[in-house]
């Protein structure tokens, strides 16, 4: 005979078993580190989420999913404009775009730098979210000669780097220099860790921190969405001219896991 669930019974509570994505797992993990760096504990977002602290933290741990609303919820708690996390709560709830993409060495196929060298402005393959370089246009070849060239002798190299480090990259930003190393290095802190390996994220920080405002930038949160969101930055072309120019990130939108993140310039003026 069966048992009948009723009040006597020591039976323990129903839980559905979800089987989450990496890219859910990676991004768990991210907020996770978020809301430690900017020292909120987890009973605070459980009230804020409406959650048990029980609950919340399954959700940190990937064995539960966070829903699109507690997504878009955490994202404002933490300071962040509303549009990036419906952004961030399209992309893991479709689970079209890798939460990590590209790795090194690169295998290209040739459609791929066909697409690169197709841009009038300079573009890139990176690796997200480490920011490595994997390859460039002509065209970042003519607007950026001081950017090296990654090859297998030297290993990729790293955009956030050669912002800190390379003399060059304030030449070609000048003004906006400011605003494209403080976006590259916030980024960096606030989703690598717990997916970028802890001695590559080491070796980045230990080259930045020639410059002295790299841990100023590095910790910098913006409380204004316009300052987060800032895509224009003022360039110096091939002619010498400085001009404007809107920075875009296409993420290719394959089955592949490995797809790499392409950021393009467009020439606006």
């Amino acid at each position: 005979m069966s048992r009948r669930r009723g009040k006597d019974t020591d039976y323990p509570p129903y839980e559905r078993q979800e089987t989450l994505s990496a890219a859910q797992q990676h991004l768990y993990a991210a907020l996770d580190k978020t809301r430690e760096v900017l020292g909120y504990s987890r009973s605070q977002v459980a009230a804020e989420l409406n959650l048990s602290l029980s609950a919340t933290a399954k959700k940190f741990r990937a064995e539960r999913r966070f829903e699109n609303e507690e997504i878009i919820a955490l994202v404002k708690f933490f300071g962040f404009p509303a549009v990036l996390g419906l952004k961030v709560a399209d992309q893991v709830l479709h689970g079209i775009v890798p939460f990590r993409a590209g790795r090194w060495p690169p295998q290209f196929a040739a459609g791929d730098l066909e697409l690169l060298n197709s841009f009038a402005g300079p573009g890139m393959f990176m690796e997200s979210p480490v920011l490595h370089i994997m390859a460039k246009n002509a065209a970042a070849d003519e607007y950026f000669p001081w950017l090296k060239v990654p090859t297998d002798d030297c290993g990729p190299v790293n955009l956030v780097v050669e912002l800190f480090t390379n003399p060059g990259a304030l030449d070609s930003f000048g003004d906006t220099w400011d605003d494209m190393a403080r976006h590259a290095a916030m980024m960096l802190n606030i989703l690598a860790p717990g997916i970028v390996e802890a001695e590559v994220m080491a070796d980045i920080f230990e080259r930045c921190r020639v410059h002295p405002k790299f841990d100023e930038y590095l910790n910098f949160l913006p409380t204004d969405p316009e300052i987060f969101a800032k895509t224009e930055v003022t360039v110096k072309c091939p002619d010498g001219v400085r001009r404007r120019h809107i920075v875009k990130s296409l993420r290719q939108d394959w089955p592949d896991p490995e797809a790499w993140v392409m950021t393009t310039m467009v020439r606006v003026e």
